[in-house]
């Protein structure tokens, strides 16, 4: 079957979003495209990729393995094809780099990876300590290394293609900026769920699918903006954060998210504006 890129495009749009809504109507509406253009799409991508994407229970769509195995890369293909055309990253040195400003929601975000070795050098007390502990625990979640950082975690747990929130530790930079109320009811959710801020997880997913796919930690310098405490107003933030891959004592693989708030970053690959300090009281640079 021959497709121009421009279609095979809208086919991955489609097959995205069908999977993370997991129903045709609400893709409709996220996308602007008819029921049957979807449904060609899927139909299509379906003959493309040798079997079936989905299958229906409950009314509801439901990734098959077929469709587990190739979501991760048609959402990279379609966040590097997004980022190319609107000219938002910039990767020197192979470290990826994001410069994106949004006019609608009134907010920047800044991120530059940096490798490892910038840890020991740049790195808050609470990132070192945790690449410290992944590597004394064999990134074995339950070792007893990660026993005074546990708290300081944000688990997720990828199923059917979305990153599911799994734990949420009481002393992590999520609880302190988002606030408890948010905590106790983000185990379950899928990244994006969240209506207050759910505008950068386009860029959250694509770091995570990453840290899966080459099963190797990630170490950035990010700003961008959060409402806190349950606000509808975002509030910009600065931070460092490291993702790392753990195993659960089943064998399965899940993402630590750790982040520490600091002004101590450094975008000096980017074309950036004056970034703002945030204030010494919010700041999370001291050892745990």
């Amino acid at each position: 079957m021959n497709k121009t890129p421009s279609v095979i495009y809208e086919m991955l749009r489609s097959f995205v979003s069908v999977a993370d809504t997991l129903n045709i109507s609400k893709a409709v509406v996220q996308l602007g495209f008819t029921r049957q253009t979807i449904r060609r799409h899927l139909d299509d991508l379906e003959e493309i990729s040798g079997g079936p994407l989905f299958e229906v229970r409950n009314r509801q769509y439901h990734l098959t393995t077929n469709g587990e195995k190739r979501i991760a890369g048609a959402k990279e293909l379609l966040s590097s094809l997004d980022d190319w055309v609107f000219d938002r990253y910039h990767s020197p040195q192979e470290l990826k780099s994001i410069v994106y400003r949004s006019s609608a929601l009134d907010y920047i975000y800044y991120l530059q990876q940096h490798c490892l070795m910038d840890v020991w050098d740049n790195g808050v007390p609470l990132i070192k300590n945790a690449l410290t502990a992944w590597s004394e625990a064999n990134a074995q979640l339950e070792n007893s290394a990660f026993d005074h950082l546990r708290e300081y975690l944000l688990i997720y747990r990828k199923a059917r293609g979305n990153w599911l929130c799994t734990y949420v530790g009481q002393k992590s930079s999520y609880v302190s900026w988002l606030g408890l109320t948010w905590a106790q009811s983000a185990v379950g959710k899928v990244v994006g769920d969240d209506e207050s801020n759910h505008h950068d997880h386009k860029f959250v997913v694509a770091a995570y699918d990453s840290v899966l796919e080459w099963g190797a930690p990630k170490y950035d310098h990010i700003h961008t903006a959060f409402s806190r405490d349950g606000g509808t107003t975002l509030e910009p933030v600065n931070y460092q954060r490291l993702l790392i891959p753990l195993r659960l004592p089943d064998g399965d693989t899940v993402l630590g998210s750790m982040v520490a708030r600091t002004n101590q970053l450094d975008f000096s690959n980017l074309d950036v504006g004056d970034i703002l300090p945030i204030s010494d009281d919010l700041l999370m640079e001291n050892s745990p």
